[in-house]
């Protein structure tokens, strides 16, 4: 996936992962949910989507594969999704837990 993404290539994105998790299973490996989540995160997003995994892993025992896949559509699908493409940007940041600018989630004090 390339910076400045959009919905669509997001979507392509996780239409090729799902695809290379398919050919997996077809050839007996057997991959949980959490861990098809944690590969998609870890493995295939491009490290401008680094704020991004931070905050939809901070904190959870565990994460399931729609819960990346919506998330992802979601910031990409916002004007506010910009924050998470470009760490050169930190002051734009917009925290998951109280909805203000300046700080994400993990540092929130509220």
């Amino acid at each position: 996936m390339k910076q400045g993404t959009t919905t669509a290539s997001v979507t392509s994105h996780i239409n090729d992962f799902e695809s290379i998790v398919t050919d997996l299973e077809n050839l007996d490996e057997k991959i949980d949910d959490g861990t098809k989540a944690l590969l998609m995160l870890l493995r295939t997003l491009p490290c401008s989507y680094e704020d991004f995994v931070d905050e939809i892993v901070d904190g959870k025992d565990t994460i399931s594969l729609d819960e990346v896949k919506s998330s992802l559509l979601k910031i990409c699908s916002t004007e506010s999704s910009s924050q998470f493409r470009s760490r050169s940007r930190k002051g734009d940041v917009v925290c998951w837990n109280c909805g203000k600018i300046g700080h994400v989630r993990r540092n929130c004090d509220e």
